[in-house]
């Protein structure tokens, strides 16, 4: 896991604008499809997010380099970096972004008169590549192209089928070398960089034979992974956000009077806004009514997580899907921005059940490699609780010959001789739903004997 976060800043804005509705995804539901109309009225929908926030005073508090370097550093100890990419910034500015709580406010009064400047930081776990010289983020390919790019998370396989139906144009543009076991935000980085290269020579020449936004998402879907990422491609004025079709990994948006910020997590909260959230408990009293539900009551239980999230400072972005932002900039007007969002073509994915996916003998293998070690590491541990310790001590030395002579253990399901009254459950898991927790219990139900129990707890 890396921590990642990209600020926009600028001296003054002259448009933003969207043709998504930022909040969709928090209610695409049964009872809003029913009551389209109703929900235009009650939800107040408008894709104009910046005039939003801008009314309604959801400007996100400005932070400092420490405040960011705090809240990205747990998600990647490895290494922390910070780029600035401004010719203009004076040394004697530093000590202002350390201290003062002006760090978009002090980078936009920076020679006002440039279109604007970024600031990109990165905190990395160091999981691929050289285990002596860690990644380090953001990427950047200074004196070239100096497009930049941050990256959290991990590519599983390249989507061999995808890349075939790709236009040949976009084939070679790097994954046949693609190799999923070495760094791959540093080869993803490639890919895209080569297709700003390319883009701008041909919007140059004007031959129109790529059309920028289609080709990024077909490239990027042709991995299988769990990721969020932003490439700011400064040779064509535009930035891209990616997250997967899971959107697992968070990438949070937030709008500031001199920028935009697009982060992993929160920075800073001024404390004034950190109000005790309504409870929003059902009131079961009011459900129903003279034997009809009270349409209240459902807007409340399907909207609640919208009606919460436009009142927020932040706004966690869409998955399934890249966010595009194109920047343009109107002579002594201020900069113009334009976000759009296109799924993933494959989104179908969730439609198709996985047993469909062909599985190589070589995959196979794998998994079945990865079951033993967590087994193994699991069982370590339940060992080491006092109880369990003689029916583990019983089981290894519970070896039977079979007929042709060779020893196998005996079935972890046939029970000890104990009393299943009298014994409690001496294991608790912390269930967060996620793949990891539900594999750990998974394998501790393998493991323990058939009538013994344990308790999940989920906060």
């Amino acid at each position: 896991m890396c921590g990642i976060c990209f600020c926009l800043i600028t001296s003054k804005f002259n448009s933003i604008s969207f043709d998504f509705f930022p909040y969709l995804a928090f209610i695409e539901n049964s009872f809003a499809s029913l009551n389209i109309q109703d929900l235009h009225f009650f939800a107040e929908i408008t894709t104009d997010y910046y005039q939003h926030c801008f009314k309604n005073n959801l400007f996100l508090s400005d932070f400092t380099i420490p405040d960011l370097e705090n809240c990205l550093k747990p998600r990647g100890p490895d290494t922390f970096n910070i780029l600035i990419n401004s010719d203009d910034l004076s040394v004697s500015y530093v000590p202002k972004l350390l201290k003062q709580r002006k760090l978009f406010e002090n980078l936009a009064t920076i020679n006002p008169e440039h279109e604007y400047k970024t600031l990109a930081a990165g905190s990395v776990l160091h999981l691929r590549g050289e285990e002596n010289h860690p990644n380090k983020m953001p990427l950047c390919d200074y004196g070239k192209t100096n497009n930049c790019f941050l990256y959290n998370g991990e590519i599983y396989s390249v989507k061999k089928n995808m890349v075939l139906s790709l236009p040949n144009k976009l084939k070679s543009i790097g994954f046949y070398n693609f190799n999923v076991y070495d760094n791959d935000t540093k080869q993803l980085f490639e890919i895209l960089n080569k297709y700003s290269e390319i883009y701008s020579v041909d919007f140059k020449n004007k031959e129109e034979s790529f059309d920028y936004e289609k080709d990024i998402l077909s490239l990027v879907d042709c991995f299988h992974g769990d990721f969020a990422f932003v490439f700011e491609d400064k040779l064509n004025n535009i930035i891209t956000i990616g997250k997967d079709i899971y959107g697992k990994k968070s990438l949070l948006l937030g709008f500031h009077k001199y920028g935009i910020c697009i982060s992993s997590c929160v920075p800073y909260v001024d404390p004034i806004r950190l109000n005790p959230e309504e409870s929003m408990e059902e009131n079961n009293e009011n459900e129903e009514e003279n034997g009809k539900i009270d349409k209240e009551f459902l807007q409340k239980k399907y909207l609640s997580e919208y009606l919460t999230s436009r009142d927020k400072e932040w706004l966690e972005l869409p998955p399934q899907s890249l966010t595009f932002i194109k920047i343009s900039q109107e002579e002594q007007k201020g900069l113009n921005l334009r976000f759009s969002n296109k799924k993933y073509p494959s989104s179908m994915i969730f439609t198709i059940p996985h047993a469909l996916f062909e599985e190589t003998k070589e995959e196979k293998e794998n998994e079945e490699i990865v079951q033993k070690v967590l087994l193994k590491s699991v069982k370590t541990i339940l060992k080491n609780i006092i109880e369990y310790k003689v029916y583990f001590m019983k089981q290894s030395k519970n070896l039977i010959k079979n007929e042709n002579g060779s020893k196998s253990n005996k079935s972890m399901e046939e029970p000890l001789e104990i009393d299943p009254k009298k014994t409690l459950s001496k294991i608790a898991i912390m269930f967060s739903g996620g793949l990891d927790s539900t594999l750990i219990a998974h394998m501790v139900n393998l493991i323990l004997p058939i009538h013994e129990t344990f308790v999940i707890f989920n906060f």
